[in-house]
């Protein structure tokens, strides 16, 4: 590809499971952007998908592949979310200075991009840069800008969470951390702190190099310019009868607590304490929000994941079918 732009390369890696519904609508969003397409490109990570979501992708921008602005990574084996973003650096174009993480159900508004980067630019200590994300099926209703870190939260509470007045949030601001599904990270900070951690799997990946990047230094952005609607539930509750979110949420909470707190504190402790309560209280949730349907395998999932995270006994993807039958 020949640039002719002086803008900054970047790399925008689509992570994608079994979501061909919304694959045109991602894709079309980000291939339209206002950025120069010289100046970007877009690597599309498939994890081991069933539904045929990379037939339609080579199908659909065929023209787009063999330009090169798109790529297609289709993994034998489903590498989760911290996964895939590792894989995308053995195909990202060598001259990325910013790679823009995304989720596959993420649609980007036209001009995101051009002003996470104009953001990225303006502080050059930047670790990651996000904006606000608005609810897809409620496009007025925002789902987060942004995220506080404290032990006492174990370890993030979200800024701006289901709120109608997003003016209210006009100003570029520095934030502990950003929303995981869409955020610009650098290439001097995967040099200097490192890159997402594959044990994770899925959830808290994300948190863990934001909080690791807080610590050496670089500090996180949110860009009030730019924005996305993301194709999630609005119900707060309804991730208590997923499966996949009670184990992954549950290992990855205290993973993160034996990575990042290894010296015995008074943040250690408090996180340890709060995790603790949020856990108990979860159970309690599961109970409420199951009205007893699968609630067995439910409170099952839970307890492995706090187990295994626990205990540091395993890492990286966990059979979780065992929880669904």
């Amino acid at each position: 590809m020949i640039r002719y732009s002086a803008k900054p390369f970047v790399s925008i890696v689509v992570a994608s499971y079994n979501r061909k519904d919304i694959l045109e609508k991602t894709l079309n969003a980000l291939l339209n952007q206002s950025y120069p397409s010289d100046s970007y490109e877009i690597l599309f990570v498939d994890n081991a998908s069933s539904d045929g979501s990379v037939g339609l992708v080579n199908k659909k921008f065929k023209n787009f592949i063999s330009e090169g602005r798109l790529k297609v990574l289709a993994l034998e084996e489903n590498s989760g979310s911290s996964g895939s973003y590792v894989r995308a650096l053995d195909k990202a174009n060598e001259d990325w200075v910013y790679m823009l993480k995304m989720d596959e159900d993420m649609i980007l508004d036209k001009f995101c991009l051009q002003h996470l980067v104009d953001v990225a630019l303006k502080y050059p200590r930047s670790g990651m840069i996000g904006g606000k994300i608005f609810y897809l099926q409620e496009p007025k209703k925002l789902q987060t800008i942004g995220s506080k870190f404290s032990p006492f939260y174990s370890i993030s509470r979200s800024i701006g969470k289901n709120n109608m007045n997003h003016q209210q949030f006009n100003e570029v601001k520095e934030f502990d951390g950003v929303s995981g599904c869409m955020f610009l990270v650098s290439r001097a900070l995967k040099e200097e702190v490192g890159w997402f951690d594959e044990d994770y799997f899925l959830y808290y990946d994300d948190h863990d190099l934001m909080f690791r990047a807080l610590k050496a230094g670089y500090k996180n952005y949110f860009s009030p310019l730019s924005f996305g609607f993301h194709d999630t539930s609005t119900g707060d509750f309804k991730k208590f009868t997923n499966v996949q979110w009670l184990y992954y949420s549950s290992r990855g909470g205290w993973m993160f607590f034996h990575k990042n707190f290894k010296k015995l504190s008074l943040a250690k402790i408090i996180y340890f304490l709060a995790f603790t309560l949020r856990s108990i209280l979860n159970v309690v949730f599961i109970s409420f929000t199951s009205g007893g349907k699968n609630y067995r395998n439910l409170i099952k999932a839970y307890l492995a994941g706090s187990s295994h995270g626990l205990r540091r006994r395993t890492s990286g993807r966990f059979n979780i079918d065992i929880f669904k039958s």
